[in-house]
């Protein structure tokens, strides 16, 4: 599990929706799936992957698997909710700049780099 990883995971468009629905709490995949055009199977792909780079926990609730956002990145990455919203937003800003209607892996590439060089805000 390295930055690369999580920064590929999120260069796709469906997994930062998915990861920002986290961002108010714990969802199953059937919640997160809601929303979006595409099949509940495919979700659960993307949250493999997102688990895969370790951006997510999953926690057995009964017969049902719950998603929660940062326990193990806030760990792996130092960084709080607040700190990784900034990055993405920060991305944004660079995807904006450089002309690009998505955020790519180069530009969470480039916004991780400014938030590791200046430490936490």
């Amino acid at each position: 599990m390295t930055y690369a990883a999580a920064l590929q995971a999120l260069a796709d468009p469906t997994r930062r929706a998915i990861v920002e629905k986290l961002r108010h709490g714990p969802k199953s995949v059937g919640q997160l799936a809601q929303g979006f055009c595409i099949s509940r199977p495919a979700v659960s792909q993307h949250l493999r992957v997102l688990c895969g780079a370790g951006l997510l926990d999953v926690v057995p609730v009964g017969a049902r698997r719950v998603y929660r956002l940062l326990h193990r990145a806030a760990e792996r990455f130092g960084l709080s909710a607040r700190g990784f919203h900034r990055i993405l937003r920060v991305a944004r800003t660079i995807a904006d700049l450089g002309g690009s209607a998505d955020i790519r892996a180069p530009h969470m590439a480039e916004a991780l780099s400014y938030r590791l060089t200046a430490g936490p805000a």
